[in-house]
C-alpha cells in the first residue's frame, strides 16, 4: 500500500469540523428535549437519524457530481446555523412547541446539513490525501468524541461556541484551500495513487458484490460497536471515555494499516475484538479495550469501499454510513 503526504492543514480543519457537526446536531436535539414527550421526542430523533444517515448515500451521489467545490460546504453549515435558529424559536414558543411542522424541520434541517458534510468531508480527504487509511481515519474519529461532549455538556452556551467555531474553520478551510490551488501547491489532482485502488476491468457485479460485503461488515461493526459501550453503566465521565475511545480506535487504524499491511492488521482487530466480546463481563476496562479494537476497523472499510468505487469515495462513503443505522437499531433491539 503507497501512501503520500498527509495535507495536515486541511484535515486538521476538516476533522475539526466533523467533530463540531456532530455536536451540534446532539445539542440541538437535546435543547428541545426538555419540552416534549418520551413518544414524541423518539420519533423527532429517529427522524433526525434517518435524515442524517440513511440519506448518505444520496447525498454522496451529488458530492462525487460536483467534485471538489465548496459549496456542499457552506450549505451544511447553513442548514446546522438554520436548525439552530428554530430550536432558539421553537424553545422561545407555546405554539411552536406544539407544531409538528416547527418541530420536525429542526431534524430535517439538521440531519441534511449532517449528511451533507459527512460526504463532503470524506470526499475531501480523499481529493487532498490520495486513499489513504491514515487520513481517513482521522476524519471519520472525531465525531465520536464530538456526540459525547455536546451530550456531557449541551447548552446554549456550548452550540453558540460551536457555530461560530465551525464558521471560523468554514471560512478557513476555504481560503487555505484556494490559496493552495493559486500557488500551486493543491494535491488533490496528484495523491491518488492508482495502487491504492482497484482496476478499472472490474466487472460490476464484483464490484456491488464487494460493496455489499463491506456494507455487512459495517452493519456487524456497528452491533458489536453499541454492545461494548452499551454494556458499560454511563456516567458523565464514561461518556466521555466512550467518546475518546471510539475516536482513538479509528485514528489509530489507519496508522496500523500503514505499518502492519491490511491483512495483519484485520487479524489483529479482530482477534482482538472476539477476545474482549469472550471477556466483555469482566467489567469496563474489557468493554473499552474491545470498542478500542473494533473501531480500528473503521479506516480499514473506508479504504476498502473507495478502493472498489474510485471517483466515487463520496457514494462510498454514504453507503457505509447508511449501513451503520440497521446495526444501531438491533443494538437497541437485543
Amino acid at each position: 500500500m503507497k501512501t503520500g503526504k498527509i495535507n495536515i492543514p486541511l484535515l486538521t480543519l476538516s476533522s475539526s469540523m466533523h467533530l463540531m457537526v456532530d455536536a451540534i446536531c446532539v445539542c440541538c436535539l437535546y435543547l428541545m428535549a426538555v419540552t416534549f414527550s418520551v413518544p414524541f421526542l423518539a420519533a423527532v430523533f429517529v427522524t433526525y437519524n434517518i435524515t442524517a444517515f440513511l440519506t448518505q448515500p444520496i447525498t454522496g451521489l451529488y458530492i462525487d457530481k460536483v467534485g471538489n467545490s465548496h459549496w456542499p460546504l457552506i450549505g451544511a453549515v447553513a442548514l446546522l446555523c438554520l436548525g439552530a435558529a428554530l430550536v432558539y424559536f421553537v424553545n422561545g414558543s407555546f405554539e411552536l412547541q406544539h407544531s409538528p411542522v416547527a418541530v420536525f424541520s429542526v431534524a430535517l434541517l439538521i440531519g441534511i446539513g449532517n449528511s451533507l458534510f459527512h460526504v463532503w468531508g470524506g470526499k475531501q480527504t480523499v481529493l487532498k490525501n490520495g486513499n489513504d487509511p491514515r487520513p481517513l481515519g482521522v476524519f471519520v474519529s472525531t465525531g465520536a468524541f464530538g456526540l459525547a461532549i455536546a451530550y456531557v455538556f449541551f447548552s446554549w452556551k456550548t452550540l453558540i461556541i460551536l457555530l461560530f467555531a465551525i464558521c471560523a474553520a468554514t471560512m478557513a478551510y476555504i481560503l487555505l484551500d484556494k490559496q493552495k490551488k493559486e500557488y500551486g501547491l493543491d494535491t488533490s489532482n496528484d495523491t491518488s495513487d492508482d495502487s491504492n485502488y482497484a482496476p478499472m476491468s472490474m466487472k460490476t457485479a464484483t464490484i456491488v458484490l464487494a460493496v455489499i460485503g463491506i456494507a455487512l461488515f459495517v452493519f456487524i461493526r456497528s452491533f458489536v460497536g453499541e454492545w461494548f459501550s452499551g454494556s458499560i453503566i454511563r456516567t458523565n465521565k464514561l461518556i466521555l471515555i466512550i467518546g475518546f475511545t471510539a475516536m482513538a480506535g479509528k485514528m489509530a487504524g489507519g496508522w496500523m494499516m500503514k505499518h502492519g499491511g491490511i491483512i495483519p492488521s484485520v487479524c489483529v482487530m479482530i482477534a482482538g475484538t472476539l477476545i474482549c466480546l469472550a471477556l466483555k463481563g469482566m467489567g469496563n476496562t474489557v468493554c473499552l479495550i474491545g470498542l478500542f479494537m473494533i473501531n480500528c476497523t473503521m479506516p480499514v472499510t473506508l479504504y476498502l469501499a473507495n478502493y472498489v468505487l474510485k471517483g466515487r469515495e463520496a457514494l462510498a462513503f454514504g453507503i457505509l454510513a447508511a449501513a451503520l443505522m440497521p446495526g444501531y437499531i438491533l443494538s437497541q433491539i437485543i
